[in-house]
């Protein structure tokens, strides 16, 4: 099955490429292949806890892959030669995980294509997927599908019980999450993911592609059965049960709001601000609210600098920083290594409270963690400039007017990155998220590099006009 999905993908890169141009099909099989399970791969090794995950070469990793080596042989491919600053941010990423890995784990050359497979591969494939206004218009519509057809799959799993995934490609593995988990009278769907919360963050960055459609069916530009598009979708990460994404999908329209009308960005702002301090000021009662949202018991406790901390789903979001301070103080500027933390709990130096402690935790459910844990201070600053500076790029092309196609776009995945981000305060990335998120990243650089490209284009128009004028009086 996952060479005959993997062929079929390929094939049809190769069909598109010829019939319409190497950035389209770049820009459509790679999107497909994030429909494909996270289970479904060519497995290398076991994990250091038996567990498969993280440890093969799943689809959308081939068949990304693939496509890259076959688009620099396909006629009519263009390369981006312009570097813009997410370009850097991405390089120094993936130097620093090959500097830590080498320095924990040592010399060992299998780490520079793990590297370039999960940072630059996808930023590759979306810096790639737009080149051009055309592209964008051959591209929105197959994501915004894409994103409905995943969020309809959850509506189902969540309402019948029935994962379509596991029906066409066989069961997932159930690794550390049971598989009838219900929240709200409601099985907790997981699609082509791990986990419901890997679903509801895939969800919430596709979530840029259905606001794009109904904006565009609101001005008369698409369909008006578009103008619905994100119902489905905000249902759809309701099914998964998930809070982070669920209130990500929330603060997604709110900054998407804040992208499209700067005339109310400052009142936005001073909103934001009060109500973020009325929440520090309530934060008890808060979390307490969440607790009762998800329906946790309060039956754990864990040691935290000599106190007793009461320990939930949503307090282990709080307790995290506590739990792993020491070993943030001495993960340095390199970390620990990838080794060290590809299995939960996670082997970091500490003393024998702490390892109790991380025993009874298990999970990092915070990236920014994790990643410091894994690549040190330099892995933290370049993950975070990644996200940062794709954000930054975004803001500028959405600032732009008029408002054209990329800017609506810029707009749009400004807004579900920004909101992807601070979900990542929550969940640790897996590959299914990651892979998502640095294609999105990369898109935020292919905007940008086409926009600037045109803007040299058009400067350089009225020079080669007054050059030809001048030899036809000569």
């Amino acid at each position: 099955m996952w060479w005959i999905l993997t062929i079929g993908l390929i094939v049809l890169f190769l069909a598109n490429a010829y019939y319409r141009s190497p950035q389209s099909a770049i820009g459509l099989v790679v999107p497909i292949a994030f429909l494909f399970p996270a289970w479904l791969l060519l497995p290398l090794q076991s994990g250091p806890d038996g567990s498969i995950y993280g440890a093969g070469v799943d689809v959308k990793l081939l068949v990304g892959a693939a496509c890259l080596i076959l688009y620099c042989f396909m006629p009519g491919r263009t390369f981006p030669l312009r570097i813009v600053p997410c370009d850097i941010a991405v390089i120094l990423l993936m130097l620093f995980h090959v500097l830590s890995d080498w320095l924990n784990d040592g010399l060992n050359w299998l780490v520079l294509g793990r590297a370039y497979a999960e940072w630059y591969l996808p930023y590759t494939a979306g810096r790639l997927a737009i080149q051009s206004r055309r592209n964008i218009e051959h591209l929105w519509i197959t994501m915004a599908f894409l994103s409905l057809m995943l969020s309809g799959g959850a509506i189902l799993e969540a309402l019948t019980n029935i994962n379509l995934f596991e029906t066409l490609f066989g069961l997932r593995p159930v690794e550390g999450f049971s598989r009838e988990a219900s929240r709200w009278n409601l099985q907790r769907a997981y699609g082509p993911c791990m986990h419901p919360i890997y679903l509801g963050v895939v969800q919430l960055l596709l979530l840029s592609w259905t606001g794009l459609a109904t904006w565009r069916s609101l001005q008369r530009k698409a369909a008006w059965p578009w103008v619905f598009s994100l119902v489905p979708c905000f249902l759809g990460i309701v099914a998964t049960g998930s809070r982070g994404p669920i209130v990500g999908s929330i603060l997604c329209c709110v900054t998407f709001v804040f992208y499209l009308v700067p005339r109310a960005r400052w009142p936005m702002a001073g909103c934001i601000l009060a109500l973020a301090l009325v929440g520090l000021a309530n934060r008890e009662a808060i979390v307490e609210q969440l607790e009762k949202w998800a329906g946790e018991a309060r039956l754990q406790t864990i040691e935290v600098d000599d106190e007793t901390l009461v320990q939930t789903g949503t307090r282990n979001r709080i307790n995290i920083f506590g739990v792993y301070k020491i070993a943030l103080k001495r993960s340095g500027l390199n970390g620990f290594g990838t080794q060290a933390v590809s299995g939960f709990p996670i082997n970091v130096p500490l003393g024998p409270r702490e390892v109790e402690t991380i025993r009874q935790t298990k999970f990092v459910d915070n990236e920014y963690i994790l990643i410091t844990l894994r690549f040190g201070y330099l892995g933290l600053a370049a993950f975070t400039a990644v996200g940062l500076l794709a954000l930054g790029q975004l803001w500028w092309l959405a600032n732009l007017a008029p408002r054209q196609l990329p800017q609506q776009l810029a707009c749009c995945l400004g807004a579900a990155l920004f909101s992807s981000l601070l979900t990542l305060l929550t969940v640790w990335m897996p590959y299914e998220i990651g892979f998502v998120l640095f294609w999105t990243c990369g898109l935020s650089s292919g905007l940008l590099g086409s926009q600037l490209q045109g803007h040299q284009a058009n400067r350089n128009r009225p020079k080669q006009v007054h050059r030809r004028a001048s030899r036809e009086q000569g």
